[in-house]
This record gives C-alpha cells, structure tokens and sequence, in this order.
C-alpha cells in the first residue's frame, strides 16, 4: 500500500464532509473491519469484502462469499481454460466478428469498445485470459502458440512456458485437454495466475457454476456479447440471466433544489445577449440609443430586401460591398450598446448567474450520484431498502 495513513484515515475524513455526515453513518464500523482485514492479511481487496460482508450480516443478509481466485485454482476452472487454449484460433475468429457486430449495431466507432480485440501476431494467439505471477507482478494478456508438436504460452513481456507433445495428441481426447490442464496446475502451484477477462468470467459462471445469474445494468449490456459467444464457440443456447437494478439517494443535508433554468440555456442566453445588447435595455428615449436601434433597424430591413432581389452577374460587386458596409454598421452598433454601463451591469449579472447555477448543478451532480459505497448510508436508509427489495 502507497500510503496506509491516508487509507486507514478514510472513515475521519468521510466524517468531516458536511454533506455526508450522518450520526446513524456505517462508515466508522464499515471501516474498522476493513481495515483491521488489511493488517491482518495486507490485502485491501479481502479488507473491502469483510468490511461489506459484516454489514450485509448486520443487514440478515447472509450470502456465501465465494472469490473468484478459489474457483481459479479448481480443476473445472483449469479445464475451461484448457479448452479455450486448445481452440485459441476459433475462440478469436468468433470474439472478434461478434465484436465487430456488436460495434456496427451499436453505432460505436471505437475499437476498444466495448472491449479490445484478441490480437494475432506472428503465430501468437491472445486468449481473453490475464496471467501474472509473483516475479512480473503486473497482469498481461495470455497468449499461445503451436511450435513443433509443442504449445507455447507466453504474456509477450518475458514470461513463457512450453507444454512439450501437446499437438502430437489428438485435440478431440482426454489426453490432450487433462495435458494442458495438468501443466497449468504446476505453473499454479509455481506462483502463476490465470483469470479469464470479464465476457469470458461471466461465460463460465453461466455455464458451470450459476443456477441463476443475476446482472446490473451495465454488465448485462455486455453479456449480449457473451450469449453470441456461448452460441457460437459451444454451439448450444446460451443460459438465461435476470437483470436487476436499483437506485438509493445519499440522503443528505442541505440538498440543493434544481435550477429552473440550467446552465446551458443561460449561456445561450449571454450569447444572444452580447450580440444584440439592446435586449437587456429598458424602453427608453436617450436618443444615442433610440438613433442606434432604428439605424440597426433599418440595416436590418435593407438585408432582408437584398436577400429577395435576384442576384446577377452584374449587380454582385455592388451587392458585396453593401453587405460589409452594413455587418461593419452592425459590429459598431453592438459594440456601442455593450459600451453602456447599464447594458455592463446585466452581462455581470448573467455571467454570475451562470457561475452560481453551475455550482448548484455540480452539487446535484454530487448530491444525486450512484457512485457512493455501501458504506457512507446510514443502517436506518440501507436496512429500508433491505426490506423492499425482499419484500
């Protein structure tokens, strides 16, 4: 951890907004057990997970937590992946053309988008499987190749490991796939890490292990890309999951109420109001005024004409040189009105409505996110929501 201070002190500074503060707050006990979990076993992942678990307890809800690095280190999770290696080449044909789909029906230009493509490089093949391990730290893309009867599996940076005779069985037998998955098992116990990349995760929990699969929003989006994919590489239809979704208001003080005019409609505003100043005058007979407005007026009046009158190749010069004669007449009226100390005073006025309305809209952008963890509710709010959704 970069800086253990500044993690431990997250509960006091939550505390300190006022916002947020709530005497009923789970922050103080949610961050407790969090971090005690931490200094225990020094991983923040596992301190989040307790720190939630013992609030859902506290809640009735008493979910079985399974992690997903104990399903990585099962044999069924072996066996998948050594499916997938052994048919890297059709798995990336049908990834990328479902991709490709996906973005044209989607109207998406970008190519990482949803998620990158599998590449192909000189007989490389990328899987969508991350590997790591103790020495690189840092996770990469597995990749494969077939050399010489032999299967390469490499992450591109330094990292490589051979699994000798694996062509020279046939791919269709017991054999070949219990090879592939017995030599992962030792990279495993050597300190390797394998974990299929998001699409491929949920295509094995709905495959194997799920009765029913129950998404968000977003991550249902994606598994449109998933259920092709079950189709297509398995050839069977792919597993049904539910989408559910729910939407809980940090309840906070001093909430602000929404402008009744946004921010985008003022700055329209100011903009039309620079251009023609004499909107922000009352009616008056000064008579510098009163001349400036009936000559822009007439202006007005003189281009209107211009535009219904049939424009040959005789009249155009003349024609040219009226119009920058009356857009010249039109900058000098404006920029006399905007010189009035009255047309000043409303252009302040408005651009200090813009700021404070963009203030507000900021807050609500803040009052109002979905963004904020379980732990900044008050037990009160969260044990409310509890109820409805099992009721």
């Amino acid at each position: 951890m970069v800086d253990s201070k500044l993690f431990e002190s997250f509960a006091d500074r939550v505390a300190k907004q006022e916002m947020m503060r709530s005497e009923k707050s789970v922050t103080k006990k949610f961050w407790q057990n969090t971090v005690s979990e931490v200094q225990k076993n020094g991983s923040v992942v596992n301190g989040l997970v307790a720190g939630r678990v013992h609030l859902e307890r506290s809640l009735g809800i008493n979910n079985y937590e399974v992690p997903i690095s104990w399903l990585a280190n099962s044999a069924g999770y072996r066996d998948f992946l050594a499916e997938l290696i052994l048919n890297a080449n059709q798995l990336l044909e049908i990834y990328n053309n479902i991709l490709g789909e996906y973005r044209k029906q989607h109207h998406i230009k970008s190519t990482m988008q949803p998620v990158p493509n599998l590449l192909k490089q000189g007989g490389w093949i990328e899987l969508p499987i991350w590997v790591w391990n103790n020495k690189t730290k840092h996770r990469r893309s597995l990749f494969v190749k077939s050399e010489t009867g032999n299967i390469l599996l490499s992450d591109r940076t330094g990292w490589e490991s051979r699994i000798d005779n694996a062509t020279e069985a046939d791919q269709q037998t017991t054999d070949c796939f219990q090879l592939i998955s017995s030599h992962l098992h030792r990279l495993q116990k050597q300190g390797s890490r394998f974990r299929t990349k998001a699409l491929m995760t949920t295509a094995y929990l709905r495959l194997f292990i799920a009765d029913w699969f129950i998404h968000g929003i977003g991550g249902a989006k994606y598994d449109e890309i998933t259920d092709s994919i079950i189709a297509e590489f398995w050839d069977i239809p792919a597993p049904q999951f539910q989408v559910a979704t729910g939407t809980l208001w940090m309840p906070m003080a001093n909430r602000p109420s929404k402008p009744i005019i946004g921010s985008a409609q003022l700055k329209q505003q100011l903009r039309y109001a620079k251009e023609n100043p004499e909107i922000l005058l009352p009616k008056t007979n000064v008579k510098m005024v009163s001349e400036l407005l009936e000559l822009k007026k007439e202006l007005i009046n003189q281009d209107e004409q211009e535009r219904l009158e049939r424009s040959t190749h005789e009249n155009w010069l003349p024609r040219r040189r009226q119009s920058i004669y009356r857009y010249s007449e039109f900058k000098r009226i404006r920029e006399a009105l905007l010189r009035l100390e009255l047309v000043r005073n409303k252009l302040k006025e408005l651009e200090r409505e813009i700021e404070q309305t963009i203030q507000i809209e900021n807050d609500l952008q803040a009052t109002n996110g979905r963004e904020y963890p379980i732990c900044c509710y008050p037990m009160e709010t969260l044990q409310t929501f509890e109820e409805k959704i099992r009721g």
